[in-house]
C-alpha cells in the first residue's frame, strides 16, 4: 500500500489517496513486477507490428525515438501482437520461464504500477516516494525532456538520453506521455470516483512545461473523437510495457484457498493478532539465544500494543456509527410526526394555509427521505461489518449517554441494536421494513 496523487488545485483528478500494489511475480516472501526500462521505441513497435520480416525496420536515428501518435487501442494491439509472438514458438517464453513465470504476458502498466515505479519504487524512502518528483539533485533538465529552449524545443527526443530515475527507468517524466491500462476516473477525497471516462496518459510529454512534470500528473484522453474521425491519438503519446501473469496460477488449489479464507472469516478479527502474539511468546520461551529471546519478547509486546490500539480505534468508530444511527432514527421519528401533522391539515380542503403547508410537507418529506437512506445504509453497514461487536458497543454508548444526561437518545440506540441484530439474522432486510421499525407501519411516506 502507498500514497499516490498529490495535494493540488487538480485534486479532482490527482487527489492524494491510498492505493494497494502487489507484484504478480515472485515467491511467497517476495513479489515484484517487471516494467520496461525504456519507452517502446519506434523500431520495436514497427518490428512487432510488421506483417513479415521484410517489413521490419532498418535502424536509423528516427527508429531510436519513442513510438508516438498512437491510440490506446494501438497500444493494446501492440501488446497482443507481442504476446502472440512470445507464444508462437518454443523459444519465445524462455526468458519468462527462466524467471519462474507461468502464463506470463506483456501488457500496459496499471496507473498504480506506473506511479509507484516513476516515484522510485523501493529504491527510495517512503518520505521521498511521497514527494511530487523523485530525488534529483542535478535538476529536472538532466532527467526529462520538456518544452523549453534548452530542452526538447517542441520535438520528441531519442529514448534513454537523460539520467535514469532511482529505480533505473528512463524518461518517466516528459518525452512521450505514457498510456496506461486503466480507464480514467476522477478522484474524490480518498478514492477514485465511480464514473468511467476515457483513457489515461502519465508523466507528461515533450510539449509540457517543466512545472507540469511530476509523478502524479495524469491526463484523460477520449478513446474515440470526432477530431480524429475515430480512435483518438496525438503526437505526444507513447507507451511502456510491464510483464505480468495471472493472479491465480493454473496450479493453485482454489479449494484450499477458499477453505482458508472461510476459516479466517469465521473468526472474530480480534482473535488473529493475539494468536500471533502468543506464538511469538512461545517461540521466545523455546529459544536459548538470549538476544533473540529479547527481540521476540519486544516484538510480541509491540504487536500486542498495536493490536490494542487498533481495537480501540475500531471500537470508537463502531460506537460513533451506533450513536449517529440513533440520532438519525430520532430525526426520522420527528420528521414522520411533522409529516403526519401537516398531512392532517392538508386533508381540510377549506384550510387557508393549504398552499404554504404543501410546500412545508414537500420540504419535510425531502428531509425524511435523506435520513431514510442514510439510516438504512447505517444499519446495513453495522450488520455486515460489525454485528458481533454492536451489543457491547451499544451498551457503552448507552452508559455514556446516561453519564451526559442525554438519556432521551438511549431508546434509539437500543432500537439500532435490535435492528442490526434482525438485519444480520436476515429477519428484516427490506428498507421499508427497517424504517417501519422506527416510525411504525402504514405511513404513506415510507
Amino acid at each position: 500500500m502507498g500514497r499516490v496523487g498529490r495535494d493540488a488545485l487538480r485534486g479532482f483528478m490527482e487527489n492524494r489517496r491510498e492505493e494497494y500494489i502487489a507484484g504478480p511475480i515472485g515467491t511467497a516472501s517476495e513479489n515484484y513486477y517487471l516494467i520496461g526500462k525504456y519507452e517502446v521505441s519506434t523500431a520495436q513497435y514497427e518490428a512487432v507490428m510488421a506483417k513479415s520480416e521484410a517489413e521490419c525496420p532498418r535502424m536509423a536515428p528516427a527508429q531510436a525515438l519513442p513510438k508516438t501518435d498512437i491510440s490506446w487501442y494501438d497500444a493494446i494491439d501492440f501488446s497482443r501482437r507481442l504476446n502472440a509472438w512470445l507464444y508462437a514458438g518454443p523459444n519465445g517464453l524462455a526468458a519468462l520461464v527462466a524467471l519462474g513465470i507461468t502464463d506470463g504476458y506483456v501488457r500496459l502498466p496499471s496507473e498504480t504500477e506506473w506511479e509507484f515505479a516513476a516515484r522510485g519504487g523501493l529504491a527510495v524512502s517512503d518520505a521521498e516516494r511521497a514527494n511530487e518528483r523523485f530525488p534529483m539533485e542535478e535538476g529536472l533538465d538532466n532527467y526529462a525532456w520538456h518544452n523549453a529552449p534548452q530542452s526538447a524545443q517542441g520535438r520528441v527526443k531519442p529514448i534513454g538520453t537523460r539520467k535514469l530515475n532511482p529505480l533505473g527507468l528512463a524518461d518517466v517524466y516528459g518525452n512521450a506521455a505514457e498510456i496506461v491500462l486503466d480507464p480514467f476516473r476522477m478522484t474524490r477525497a480518498d478514492r477514485l470516483h465511480g464514473r468511467i471516462g476515457g483513457y489515461v496518459v502519465r508523466g507528461g510529454s515533450f510539449l509540457d512545461d517543466a512545472g507540469k512534470l511530476n509523478s502524479a500528473v495524469r491526463e484523460e484522453l477520449p478513446f474515440f473523437s470526432q477530431v480524429t474521425q475515430g480512435e483518438f491519438h496525438v503526437r505526444t503519446t507513447g507507451l511502456r510495457i510491464v510483464v505480468g501473469t495471472a493472479a491465480l496460477s493454473a496450479d493453485l488449489d482454489v479449494g484450499r484457498l477458499e477453505a482458508a479464507v472461510a476459516a479466517v472469516q469465521s473468526q472474530p478479527s480480534n482473535t488473529l493478532a493475539p494468536d500471533a502474539a502468543a506464538r511469538l511468546g512461545r517461540l521466545a520461551q523455546q529459544t536459548e539465544n538470549a538476544g533473540l529471546k529479547r527481540q521476540l519478547d519486544a516484538l510480541r509486546m509491540e504487536l500486542a500494543a498495536e493490536f490494542a490500539r487498533r481495537n480501540d480505534i475500531e471500537d470508537r468508530q463502531i460506537r460513533g456509527a451506533i450513536l449517529n444511527a440513533g440520532l438519525m432514527a430520532r430525526e426520522l421519528q420527528l420528521a414522520s410526526r411533522a409529516l403526519e401533522n401537516i398531512a392532517s391539515l392538508l386533508q381540510d380542503a377549506n384550510y387557508d394555509g393549504r398552499e404554504l403547508d404543501q410546500r412545508s410537507f414537500d420540504a419535510e418529506k425531502a428531509n425524511f427521505d435523506m435520513f431514510r437512506r442514510r439510516y438504512t445504509d447505517a444499519i446495513q453497514s453495522l450488520a455486515t461489518i460489525a454485528a458481533a461487536r454492536v451489543p457491547p458497543a451499544a451498551e457503552r454508548v448507552t452508559a455514556e449517554l446516561q453519564a451526559r444526561d442525554s438519556e432521551q437518545l438511549a431508546p434509539f440506540v437500543r432500537m439500532v441494536q435490535r435492528q442490526v441484530r434482525a438485519y444480520a439474522r436476515g429477519e428484516v432486510t427490506e428498507t421499508r421494513d427497517v424504517i417501519s421499525g422506527v416510525i411504525g407501519r402504514d405511513k404513506p411516506w415510507n
